[in-house]
This record gives structure tokens, sequence and C-alpha cells, in this order.
């Protein structure tokens, strides 16, 4: 019997343009419904996290149901992207959008929340909450205040980014407590 989903976020939950599907939203539902858990941040831990980033002045990019997801408004996030972002993966050499077209379809389909207590009221549930800087010190210095945080998982898949999670929404950690 299944009872937990432990899935990989981006090019899995979500697609190469960075959103999941309403395919995927509708399997995932699917299996809700079923009750099997989908492991996610406990609003409380998240609303730390949003605390800290405030701190650092950190943008949220936050992963939920819906796909992409932002506290701000849409200037606030084509300027994190503008200043931060693209910048952090050029000078990784990655590419991050394909095409202006791609980029447009994502921003597109953000789902925009009136700050963080507006999230946090909700039902939707936070996958992830992740961040870039052009200025690698300042992920470090957000990773140092981070870690002070129960119950994380962070990674950075290159020096200018963090990703934080669950530590149950690993794939590895969910699979051995779904055995015992």
């Amino acid at each position: 019997m299944i009872r937990l989903f432990a899935s990989d976020m981006d090019g899995t939950l979500l697609n190469d343009k960075g959103y999941i599907s309403d395919r995927t939203i509708n399997a995932v539902k699917k299996l809700q419904k079923h009750g099997i858990h989908i492991a996610s941040l406990p609003k409380s831990i998240a609303k730390q996290i949003l605390t800290v980033f405030e701190r650092h002045g950190a943008f949220a990019d936050i992963a939920t149901e819906y796909g992409k997801t932002s506290i701000t408004n849409k200037n606030t996030l084509l300027s994190y992207y503008k200043n931060e972002v693209f910048p952090a993966v050029e000078q990784d050499g990655k590419v991050y959008f394909r095409t202006w077209h791609d980029f447009a379809m994502m921003v597109s389909k953000v789902r925009f929340f009136e700050g963080k207590e507006s999230l946090l009221g909700c039902e939707t549930p936070i996958y992830k909450i992740s961040t870039t800087f052009f200025d690698s010190d300042k992920i470090n210095a957000l990773k140092d205040n981070i870690h002070g945080i129960d119950q994380l998982h962070t990674v950075s898949t290159s020096k200018n980014d963090l990703e934080i999670t669950h530590v149950n929404a690993q794939k590895r950690t969910a699979s051995l407590q779904s055995i015992s």
C-alpha cells in the first residue's frame, strides 16, 4: 500500500517551464484524495523561513500545488529575475529558460498572494522555498540563518542558489520511513 509520495520538483512536478501542468495537479489531487501524503513544509516552519528571507532581502521563490507561487507582486518578481536570477545563471553558464516566450509563460502561470500571511493563512501546501542571489555571499549568509531552523533540508545546485524543503520531503528519507 502506498502511503507517501515523494518526488523531485524541478523537471518532475514542475515542468521545464517552471510550473505544474493541469495534468500533474490533477494526478497529485487524486493521490491526496486516496489518502496518500505528499510531504510539504508545515506553515509554522514556512513562516520562519519567510521571516529569515525578509531579513536578508531574499526573494522567496515558492513552490506549491499550483506551481510557482509568489507573495510579492509581478513587478517585484520581474525585478528579481532581471537582477538576481538571470545574472546568476549566466555567470554559471546555465540556461534557465530556452526562450523569452518560455519565461513569459512561466510568469503568466505564477499564482500571486498578497503577502506571506495570505499564503500562510490558506490551505495551500508549500513544498519548497528557494532563492537565487547573484552575490554568493548573500546566499551563504542566508544559509547560516536557515540552518538554525529544525526539520529542514537545504541544497544548493550552484553557489548562487538555495532550495529548502522539509527533511521528510527527500525521496531517500521518505522511502526509508515508509519501509520502517
